[in-house]
């Protein structure tokens, strides 16, 4: 798409001090700079629903927008009690259900990626709008599934050793 993305940055623009004296930093998962400017996502992948199978209420974090808001309050762009900018790059919270359901701040925001990509392209990309958020959701789901595949893999013998810490941890060669 053209645009230049790097992951796991320290960003020191939304760094806040704390009342006790420490510095809190932050990490967005991914810079974007794109035609528009600079974007710090951060994502956050939760399943909706409690441990004893009841779906979680907006207060309890159980929505996308509900894990919005808080990651914007974890990370103020504004000064507290200002209207002072701590920064100029938009902080946007990409917010996905384990079962592919995405926030309302990414879909806008990929939907604007996907539009200026369209534009740039001209005619050549006449494709509807959607692709970034259905990739978003697609990896949530597979990754949810994955995750449950190998909570229920059959037991290598091990499990007992590995988990007392007995037994190293394998680790494949990239």
């Amino acid at each position: 798409m053209g645009l230049r993305v790097r992951h796991e940055v320290w960003v020191d623009d939304l760094t806040e001090q704390q009342p006790s004296g420490r510095t809190r930093e932050a990490r967005m998962d991914l810079v974007v700079e794109s035609s528009h400017g600079t974007d710090y996502l951060d994502v956050t992948c939760f399943h909706p629903f409690s441990s004893a199978g009841l779906r979680r209420t907006h207060a309890s974090g159980g929505t996308p927008l509900a894990q919005e808001e808080r990651k914007r309050d974890r990370y103020p762009v504004r000064e507290p009690l200002t209207r002072r900018r701590m920064t100029m790059a938009r902080f946007v919270p990409v917010a996905v259900t384990t079962y592919g359901l995405v926030g309302p701040a990414a879909v806008a925001l990929f939907a604007e990626y996907e539009r200026d990509e369209r534009e740039r392209r001209g005619a050549a990309a006449r494709r509807n709008g959607g692709r970034l958020a259905a990739l978003v959701s697609e990896v949530a789901v597979y990754g949810a599934a994955h995750m449950v595949l190998r909570a229920f893999s059959a037991p290598d013998g091990q499990e007992w050793a590995h988990r007392c810490g007995r037994v190293a941890a394998v680790v494949a060669a990239p």
